[in-house]
């Protein structure tokens, strides 16, 4: 996604226009991030809304020098989604996948619908899933991951290693022939 920095100029100046199509651009992708980072769903909407807020309340202080766009609303994402995980891990008792019955066979993996691949990777520890979510699928660098989540770069990749290790278990695909390249690309491609 490629934001033309004429429409982030325009909505700096406050045209609607403008401000409505950088939301068009924007609502499919943020949407997607929300879902994988927000514990309870049913609050999507709400953190959703209080994205673009911030975004269009901030706009000014994007300096297209520092990050791209994206980098930088998706960073305002991730961070009301931690916000309202917050909120929401005092109200609900955590997930436990195993259990729900989330464990699956490597044979299941190519199976599995995107929701179930997603409850799994939802039940993986916070810290992990996170450094997971911004470098495995939003194609964030170690560098921009660790910024987003204020942490240092070494960590960004200790934690990676450790979820790909914790995915690996849960979806029992450790020490298999499953192990190889296809199922690494069935993971990625299914979140």
């Amino acid at each position: 996604m490629k934001i033309d920095s004429q429409i982030i100029e325009d909505c700096k100046a406050g045209k609607r226009s403008s401000q409505n199509l950088l939301y068009q651009l924007l609502l499919p992708y943020l949407a997607s991030v929300t879902r994988r980072y927000l514990w309870d769903i049913s609050y999507l909407n709400d953190c959703l809304q209080e994205t673009f807020i911030a975004i269009f309340q901030n706009l000014k202080t994007y300096d297209s020098k520092r990050a791209t766009f994206k980098t930088w609303a998706v960073k305002i994402c991730v961070n009301k989604c931690f916000k309202f995980n917050q909120k929401i891990t005092k109200k609900h008792v955590a997930f436990d996948a195993d259990q729900h019955g989330l464990a699956v066979e490597p044979d299941v993996l190519a199976k599995m619908t995107d929701d179930e691949m997603l409850k799994v990777l939802k039940s993986m520890p916070s810290d992990l899933y996170q450094v997971f979510n911004l470098f495995a699928v939003d194609g964030f660098s170690h560098e921009e991951t660790a910024k987003t989540l204020s942490i240092s770069t070494d960590l960004s990749r200790q934690r990676l290693s450790r979820a790909r290790k914790w995915i690996k278990e849960k979806t029992n695909l450790a020490g298999t022939k499953a192990e190889s390249s296809n199922s690494k690309a069935t993971i990625e491609k299914k979140l």
